[in-house]
């Protein structure tokens, strides 16, 4: 702006160098392409999100309010959080809410509905069930491998 206001030499094509950015940048956003700029920020707000559900695994949490945190509609967070870690948001969230279970059901302090409780599942029935299919095994006897050593 000051180049213009006082008309230094060269401040037309200045202008018009500026013009053609804008420019480029409407079209991209319109069109959708996604320039290094966007992707570095996508990957620095997945990786927010990602440190919030390791804090906060044990609390009631949904896609939507994951997608406010980091003002994206609920389709476009999703997308992108797949494309970042290979795997949907919830199915991440229950991959750190199993390998925390595994961590309690190994460390034997606990009971198997205390764990469940702590790692934010809502019924012993669900939590098992989930371990099971994840893990492969179900957490008693996961617990039982654990308490003989």
């Amino acid at each position: 702006m000051a180049e213009y206001q006082e008309r230094i030499t060269g401040y037309r094509d200045i202008l018009e160098a500026l013009s053609e950015i804008i420019c480029h940048s409407l079209i991209r956003g319109i069109v959708g392409i996604k320039t290094e700029k966007n992707l570095i920020s996508d990957n620095f707000e997945i990786g927010n999100i990602i440190e919030y559900m390791h804090q906060h695994f044990a609390q009631k949490i949904t896609v939507e309010m994951l997608a406010k945190k980091v003002n994206m509609s609920k389709s476009h967070f999703i997308r992108i959080f797949k494309k970042v870690t290979g795997l949907s948001p919830m199915d991440y969230l229950i991959n750190i809410r199993i390998e925390k279970a595994k961590k309690l059901l190994s460390a034997g302090s606990k009971n198997i509905s205390e764990i469940s409780l702590l790692c934010g599942f809502n019924s012993l029935s669900h939590f098992s069930s989930t371990f099971s299919k994840h893990v492969g095994i179900s957490p008693s006897k996961y617990n039982s491998m654990y308490s003989r050593n």
